[in-house]
């Protein structure tokens, strides 16, 4: 895995040869921090890889086997990967909530927190509620079986 750079935007002194100024502020520039910028990096990335673009917070935005069709910005992250490496699916869709393990260099499944009031969010609550009541009802249980013992080794019989 080769990594490319964490990249922010910027606006450039100068514009590319035959670059129409007029276009310049149609254009949205960044460049990492070794001042690559990102139009010139793509022109000099290898073949057969695969480019994963990562988020500040890690998680994995696109993974694409063309350079033209990955973008990091505002502190994303730039990685070529060899095309034939598994762990790093071409499928974009397959990457739908993950997050990238710079140590491991892994791509993983990223939890992400549920919408209190999304259907996923209502079940989990009344999921949570149902344990807590059940909880309840088996302390309650065991509060009763204490009692009935003492009774019993006072020698009352419950009625």
């Amino acid at each position: 895995m080769i990594y490319l750079g964490t990249f922010h935007q910027y606006t450039p002194d100068e514009l590319p040869e035959g670059f129409p100024p007029e276009m310049a502020s149609r254009v949205l520039w960044c460049r990492n921090e070794h001042g690559e910028d990102i139009y010139e990096l793509r022109k000099r990335l290898p073949k057969n890889h695969k480019y994963v673009t990562v988020e500040a917070d890690n998680s994995v935005r696109v993974v694409h086997t063309d350079p033209n069709h990955v973008f990091p910005i505002n502190g994303g992250k730039l990685y070529a990967v060899e095309a034939n490496d598994e762990d790093v699916p071409v499928d974009a869709t397959a990457l739908i909530g993950t997050e990238f393990d710079a140590k491991t260099k892994k791509v993983r499944k990223k939890d992400r927190p549920i919408n209190p009031d999304s259907p996923q969010g209502r079940q989990k609550k009344l999921e949570d509620e149902n344990k807590t009541l059940r909880a309840d009802v088996d302390n309650l249980k065991e509060a009763v079986r204490v009692l009935l013992e003492r009774e019993a080794a006072r020698g009352n019989r419950p009625s």
